[in-house]
């Protein structure tokens, strides 16, 4: 089945070259168009998209906002924020309000497309350029909670970091010789513990709870 993706971009332009790349792709669809938050939270309920890129700054409400609505109504819903060069500022807002990745609009044609199949496998996506922002960001509140752990198990703990990562839950199961399947009912625990929307989402509550380092593997 194709991936069904929505687009939220307020330029007409922009717009239709998102629509033309994603169109091209056997495995995707463009659903749905919006121009504005208001218009995207009224056409997310109806047509249900597996995939959304929400540009974040948008009239009749940013893409935050937006992205909050879509997730009160569909909490399943997978949210990419995509944002020009001067909003990064937006990050941390994007990541609060639920969204499974940020990304810059000068992301490649073949980064985009990738971006949109990790996403709908569940796994978070940051641009690369903007990765080190978001670390150093939560960086700091590690220092005030070191030694909390949100109630993980020493397994968890462990799975928790690798997610921190990158790992997928593949990778994860690989290094730890356990099953796949092992792997997701533990991070499925995780997000339970730490009340997280998504992997991506589990990752900055361990930041500011001072479970994570804030340091990506080397």
């Amino acid at each position: 089945m194709s991936i069904r993706v929505m687009l939220v971009e307020d330029h007409g332009l922009v717009r239709a070259a998102f629509k033309r790349l994603i169109a091209s792709e056997p495995d995707m669809e463009v659903v749905g168009e919006a121009e504005n938050g208001l218009e995207a939270a009224a056409l997310a309920g109806k047509v249900r998209p597996d995939v959304t890129l929400m540009d974040v700054k948008l009239p009749g409400g940013d893409g935050v906002q937006a992205t909050r609505e879509i997730l009160a109504q569909i909490p399943e819903a997978v949210i990419i924020m995509l944002s020009a060069f001067d909003e990064k500022e937006y990050l941390v807002a994007s990541i609060r309000a639920g969204a499974k990745g940020y990304l810059v609009k000068d992301i490649s044609e073949d980064k985009l497309l990738e971006a949109i199949r990790q996403a709908h496998r569940g796994q978070g996506v940051i641009h690369p350029s903007i990765v080190h922002e978001f670390f150093r960001e939560f960086a700091h509140l590690s220092e005030n909670g070191a030694n909390r752990r949100g109630g993980l198990s020493d397994r968890e703990l462990e799975i928790f970091r690798l997610m921190e990562s990158g790992c997928s839950n593949q990778e994860i199961a690989q290094q730890l010789f356990i099953t796949r399947e092992t792997v997701k009912c533990h991070v499925s625990a995780i997000l339970g513990k730490l009340g997280a929307r998504n992997r991506t989402h589990a990752v900055l509550r361990g930041m500011e709870m001072g479970i994570l380092t804030g340091r990506k593997a080397s």
